[in-house]
């Protein structure tokens, strides 16, 4: 995989605890801000496919049909005897 340079401007208060945190796990400043970054846009994938995954079932006729047959599911074996199950 090819490594491209690149220059970021950071407050000095976000560099200094970058700077900070590199160091206290023993790796260079630009592998701790490759895999902060890398971390981050994973989850933000990760949320973006949450939401679409939430608007599929938000707009499922489907799923409401499902919750209410659970629901009558639950609710009739709760009303019977426990050797009725």
């Amino acid at each position: 995989m090819a490594v491209l340079k690149t220059a970021i401007s950071l407050e000095e208060n976000l560099y200094r605890r970058a700077e900070q945190m590199a160091k206290e796990r023993q790796v260079s400043r630009s592998q701790f801000v490759a895999e902060a970054l890398e971390k981050y846009i994973v989850q933000q994938e990760d949320a973006q496919l949450l939401e679409k995954i939430n608007q599929v079932y938000e707009d499922s006729p489907a799923v409401e049909e499902m919750d209410q047959m659970l629901a009558c599911h639950l609710a009739d074996t709760v009303k019977r005897e426990p050797d009725e199950r």
